[in-house]
């Protein structure tokens, strides 16, 4: 069995986050049991803990696209494969898949979720209904892009799974993931600002919790090489400005969209400026959430 130790940063609800020297990163012990990721997954987080997440992302689409198609030209910008295509675990309501696909990619989708999958594929995309640990990966081939977008936070086997994916790689395609940036310095001043606890710690549902080191180290320990990374609009700049969502739904949507409409107009208007001020912050550590580029080698 692994073994796992590390500093204790936290404790919360009764469960201790832990700095794990073995793993590299920052992680809930001990790790909740396969069968109770299966539980949650398949069967209670579309319903009981994210109950409005498909119908927001629908609502949202127009932004996502715009995301996507980044997405899309950075992975083709970084891949040194000739085919076309892509595999996503933890496809969700497929809108990611929905629009490679229409850009000539050839999809698969990985989904734990009875509902999301469903939904999935009524829209006619082919999708593996499965926890990705479980997946048949030798009757699958090879692929020139892995997608894993807010999913390695959610995973009892973060390392084990990046290996999975980099096996399902061509040597030279790209996995691209997205995640939390944990622990980084606008959280730490909002947290002090406000005299609150770690607010981004809900180890319920986010078992892993990486820092832009953390993660790129994790990807070359898997037998990648870091291309490209970029942020996503640090949305604790809100709650230092006045606009605390933390707890409101309601100023959450609203503060979501002020973000979204930033994204979509400087996409039309100046993408590359987007581009160039979404990397530049990764130099400073901060931003939501971290999208990351890897190479297998």
């Amino acid at each position: 069995m692994k073994t796992h130790k590390g500093r204790i940063l936290e404790k919360v609800e009764k469960k201790n986050i832990i700095d794990c020297i073995y793993c590299g990163f920052i992680h809930v012990h001990p790790s909740p049991s396969k069968e109770e990721v299966s539980r949650l997954y398949q069967s209670n987080y579309y319903s009981n803990e994210k109950p409005l997440y498909i119908k927001r992302n629908i609502e949202d689409e127009k932004w996502w696209q715009s995301v996507f198609k980044d997405r899309l030209q950075t992975i083709d910008e970084f891949r040194k494969t000739d085919g076309k295509r892509l595999l996503e675990f933890g496809s969700g309501p497929g809108l990611f898949l929905k629009y490679a696909k229409k850009d000539g990619w050839d999809v698969i989708g990985v989904e734990a979720s009875q509902i999301a999958a469903e939904f999935s594929k009524k829209k006619g995309l082919r999708i593996i209904e499965t926890l990705f640990e479980d997946l048949d990966t030798r009757s699958l081939g090879l692929f020139d892009c892995v997608a894993l977008f807010e999913v390695l936070e959610h995973v009892a086997f973060a390392k084990e799974t990046l290996v999975t994916a980099n096996k399902l790689l061509k040597t030279g395609g790209v996995i691209c993931l997205s995640i939390p940036n944990e622990y980084n310095p606008l959280q730490n001043v909002v947290r002090q600002a406000n005299k609150i606890k770690t607010y981004w710690l809900v180890p319920k549902i986010h078992i892993n919790y990486f820092t832009i080191d953390s993660i790129s180290r994790l990807l070359e320990k898997c037998g990648f090489k870091v291309v490209y990374m970029e942020a996503t609009f640090p949305m604790e700049l809100f709650i230092l400005m006045g606009d605390n969502y933390l707890g409101n739904d309601k100023l959450g949507r609203l503060v979501h969209g002020r973000r979204k409409r930033f994204d979509i107009l400087l996409s039309k208007y100046n993408n590359q400026l987007k581009r160039n001020f979404y990397r530049s912050l990764t130099e400073l550590g901060i931003g939501r959430s971290i999208t990351m580029y890897a190479r297998k080698i």
